[in-house]
């Protein structure tokens, strides 16, 4: 018999907490749209907030999706009269803070579309974060016009 049995317990409860703090069960994803692509294109670009409600951060480390044959986090970067994409290796969220991928800065490129991306439709894109089970949301297809 352990001589503190609930020091053992506590850092068995600590574990778990922190690993469940790391999970996506603490995020949530607002307004999350794909811009319609030109029939023939062959990458689509996805948008969304995305908020943390845990108290810890959160890294989303990848992200995928059977519409396609990948997708990649990307920031565009203005550097004078100059625009570059440049990819993310991770998302970070702070705890209780938001963050947004919009037009003309961060967003997901939906590479080589299994079939064309079509207004009114949806594509199911999943996040995995550092731990835990990976968070799957519905991405509304939205006209470009």
């Amino acid at each position: 018999m352990t001589k503190y049995p609930w020091t053992w317990a506590g850092a068995c409860l600590s574990i778990f907490l922190s690993h469940s703090a790391l999970a996506c069960n603490n995020i949530e994803v607002l307004h999350a749209w794909v811009r319609e692509p030109p029939p023939v294109a062959q990458v689509a670009a996805g948008y969304f907030t995305m908020k943390n409600k845990g108290g810890t951060q959160t890294s989303i480390e990848r992200v995928e999706s059977s519409c396609c044959a990948s997708v990649a986090m990307h920031q565009t970067k203005v550097s004078g009269d100059r625009v570059r994409m440049s990819p993310m290796d991770k998302l970070v969220v702070p705890a209780h803070a938001t963050s947004s991928f919009n037009p003309g800065g961060a967003h997901l490129m939906l590479i080589a579309p299994s079939r064309p991306l079509r207004h009114h439709e949806t594509v199911d894109i999943k996040f995995y974060c550092a731990q835990g089970d990976p968070l799957i949301v519905e991405f509304e297809v939205v006209s470009a016009r």
